[in-house]
């Protein structure tokens, strides 16, 4: 696989040929924004631990500022001359650089996507794809979840910084943050419309296409029927831009938004505790989430089929419950071993 002079960094990429590229093809395949930007970034990374200064520089803008230049660059490679060899140093490489196994897997994973779209192009038969996609295979290992549990003390005083702020952003922030509460996905909570409330709950299509009821009881309903008053039920996104007191229904938000409206709130939060809350990401209170409905009694399968996991296997790896909640469950066991009478002599 040689590289054209088209993925050069001093060359101009021609969208429409990477456009056409079986990476293009697997990255449209995929059914998430989030989804595909992720593998975006795993391509990107593959291209650079193959052909190291193929592609334009990282942008100094933050995390993935030209993530689509470099993007564009990397679909204009020839995948039809791919070996297999290239495939299983692709892997080393990825091992040795001490990744974590869930980023060499996506890696792998987002590698054996652009083969098969080759492959279903026609551009390589199938015993060549086998082969390459034998050297592609998955490796084995986890390491220690990010992210964590939010005490009750970060929460209230998130909820309170936004309730204290009695403006249109205000009640829209608190009905964001009872979206986080319920379990949702950042590109979830953006995606929400109005036509999806139900009587059962709110509607959501998750990752895989995959729909699911999040029942909203209690304060939950509440909060977006507070804020629902406000917006009023004109279709659209439930969480729409607002600019200034202006409410315009048809204009959702992004997930660099939401981001960023957590931010400003726990900056708020810190000051009203009077001390910093640390780091907090929007994926946080869904891991919380998971891990209260565990406190309350839920079995693993219905928290799963709550937060919209394939597997119950993903939705016990979001448990950050403190050390403390293992420990108070393993009092609740003993075993039959008595403390041995001293010997003496």
């Amino acid at each position: 696989m040689n590289l054209p002079e088209t993925v050069r960094p001093s060359a101009i990429v021609p969208a429409n040929a990477a456009r056409t590229s079986p990476a293009w093809a697997y990255i449209r395949s995929l059914s998430t924004p989030a989804g595909r930007r992720a593998m975006q970034q795993a391509i990107v990374l593959v291209v650079e631990l193959l052909f190291p200064g193929a592609l334009p520089p990282s942008s100094s803008r933050g995390r993935g500022g030209n993530l689509a230049e470099r993007f564009d660059a990397a679909a204009c490679l020839p995948w039809a001359d791919l070996q297999p060899g290239q495939a299983g140093v692709l892997r080393e490489r990825l091992q040795g650089k001490g990744y974590a196994p869930a980023t060499v897997n996506r890696a792998l994973a987002a590698m054996r996507g652009v083969v098969r779209q080759t492959w279903a192009a026609g551009d390589i038969d199938a015993d060549r794809r086998e082969r390459i996609l034998h050297n592609l295979a998955g490796v084995a290992g986890t390491r220690q979840p990010r992210g964590r549990h939010l005490s009750d003390e970060v929460r209230a005083a998130i909820y309170q910084a936004c309730r204290k702020d009695d403006s249109v952003l205000g009640r829209r922030d608190t009905a964001l943050l009872a979206l986080w509460e319920a379990g949702l996905r950042r590109a979830e909570v953006v995606a929400v419309q109005v036509a999806d409330l139900t009587p059962e709950g709110l509607r959501v299509i998750g990752k895989g296409n995959r729909e699911r009821i999040v029942p909203l009881p209690n304060g939950y309903a509440d909060a977006i029927r507070d804020w629902m008053s406000w917006r009023g039920s004109e279709p659209g996104p439930i969480l729409c831009r607002c600019d200034g007191d202006l409410i315009r229904p048809s204009m959702g938000i992004t997930t660099q938004a939401v981001y960023a409206v957590l931010l400003k709130r726990l900056r708020e939060a810190s000051v009203i505790v009077g001390r910093d809350l640390g780091r907090v990401t929007p994926h946080d209170f869904r891991r919380t989430f998971v891990g209260r409905l565990l406190v309350a009694g839920a079995d693993l399968v219905t928290v799963q089929a709550i937060v919209g996991h394939s597997s119950p296997a993903t939705t016990a790896r979001y448990d950050r419950r403190p050390v403390e909640h293992r420990r108070k469950a393993m009092e609740a066991l003993s075993i039959p071993y008595g403390r041995p009478a001293v010997m003496t002599v």
